[in-house]
């Protein structure tokens, strides 16, 4: 397009849109125009955009119509593939303690009473083995039967051969009488001690000096049966 078209076209705009000035000369707003638009081409022309601001005029000597935007291009079946595989898989939303614990299924009430069954009986046996351990242990009057007194205020005299001859050393009568009694039972049921000899030296010592008339006879009777 040659410089005589653009000012034809440029012409025939001004003209339209204002008319000519007196007599048919361009008055001093529309030579002030000239001058500006003069200047824009050699601008557009020096940048090489000559070509754009020649349809931006046309259009605008058309009524000012603005040329709608481009439609943005549709992605193709490869581009949905390609944002598909770049977005990475969402993790699935771990369940929270209060949905596990309400998922899990309760222990029954039988299960629950077994179990705290079993801790009391494994709670008590490990309290008598420790109480008897001490009995076993002690060592002198004083000893012997303040052991002894905390295992029978929470257990029975026992078939036990060990306890019971500790017993024999307790300072309460009462309590010797009742361990002699409880190995005469053991004698008959041919349950023999396994220390024999300090067991008679016990039962001998109460025959000899015990002021009670029949523990002596009772500790004498059990020295007959196993000498």
């Amino acid at each position: 397009m040659s410089w005589r078209d653009i000012d034809k076209r440029r012409d025939g705009a001004s003209h339209g849109k204002n008319g000519a000035g007196r007599g048919g000369l361009p008055t001093t707003q529309e030579e002030a125009r000239q001058k500006q638009y003069r200047a824009a081409l050699e601008a557009a022309f020096e940048k090489g955009e000559l070509g754009k601001l020649a349809d931006k005029l046309n259009l605008t000597s058309r009524g000012g119509a603005t040329t709608p935007a481009p439609a943005a291009p549709t992605p193709s079946n490869g581009s949905h593939a390609n944002a598909s595989s770049s977005q990475s898989p969402r993790p699935e939303p771990t369940a929270r303690p209060a949905e596990v614990a309400a998922a899990t299924p309760a222990a029954s009430p039988a299960a629950e009473d077994k179990s705290g069954k079993k801790k009391v009986v494994g709670k008590l046996a490990e309290d008598r083995s420790h109480l008897r351990k001490k009995l076993v242990e002690a060592v002198g009057r004083g000893e012997i039967s303040r052991a002894a007194e905390k295992f029978l205020v929470r257990y029975p005299i026992p078939d036990d051969h060990e306890v019971l001859e500790q017993l024999l050393e307790h300072e309460r009568e009462s309590r010797v009488s009742e361990a002699i009694a409880r190995i005469a039972h053991l004698l008959d049921r041919n349950q023999m001690p396994k220390r024999s000899r300090a067991l008679c030296g016990k039962l001998r010592y109460i025959a000899e000096t015990s002021r009670d008339t029949e523990l002596k006879q009772a500790a004498q009777g059990l020295l007959t049966r196993l000498s």
